[in-house]
């Protein structure tokens, strides 16, 4: 399970040739495997799917929960610190400081971020991957879904050091088990949902895509 900072909390089944996403707050599933990677992507509320392959879905822009959050400002890492605990090899980014972004400045609320920290303040994030042989497609879809860089590893945990040295999670995982196994039928949709284009709206619920359709229709 994981938790992100601004499109909610994520079920997430990985291994080294397949990957299975749940979105619970979107209520959406993706998935995707080996040797093709071609992504499925399918609702249960209106019993409906859609395909598209790999490369297309990483530089298509579908998905939009995902940009208020500080993960979408990190870019190149600065350092990379390699490290070991228990079973697990790790990759640990370093970025170079972003800012604190704020409302829009109407009211004296609006000028601070969810940490109290006034705009612009910098911010010194790190992200935490494991380094455990999975497939780059893996690594590459997921960061997708959150916003994250091009980057070797699983992401499991980012977060912020605050200007106070305290620091604010962006990314927080959740390991529920390490055993289990993929089987066909929990990589596809059921076979009587109805086939369409993937578009935006095949990441909202109805209530949201309406609410979507009602702000950027707004002149």
């Amino acid at each position: 399970m994981q938790e992100t900072e601004s499109s909610g909390i994520y079920d997430v089944w990985v291994s080294h040739d397949a990957i299975r996403v749940y979105s619970r707050s979107n209520q959406f599933y993706i998935a995707a495997r080996a040797p093709l990677w071609q992504l499925e992507v399918w609702r249960s509320d209106r019993r409906q799917f859609a395909q598209m392959p790999f490369e297309q879905f990483m530089k298509a822009d579908l998905l939009s929960s995902n940009r208020i959050s500080y993960l979408a400002d990190l870019k190149t890492p600065n350092r990379t610190d390699k490290q070991i605990r228990g079973r697990d090899k790790l990759l640990i980014y370093h970025f170079p400081p972003i800012e604190s972004v704020s409302g829009s400045g109407l009211f004296i609320s609006d000028r601070k971020d969810g940490n109290d920290l006034d705009v612009g303040e910098k911010l010194r994030p790190q992200l935490i991957c494991f380094d455990n042989n999975f497939a780059i497609q893996v690594s590459q879809i997921l960061g997708k879904i959150y916003n994250l860089p091009r980057l070797r590893g699983f992401p499991v945990s980012a977060f912020a050091v605050l200007p106070n040295n305290k620091t604010s999670g962006l990314l927080n995982c959740t390991n529920l088990s390490r055993n289990f196994e993929f089987n066909s039928a929990s990589l596809r949709a059921p076979d009587n949902f109805k086939k369409k284009t993937l578009d935006k709206k095949m990441f909202f619920t109805t209530n949201q895509a309406e609410i979507l359709d009602e702000m950027t229709s707004i002149k």
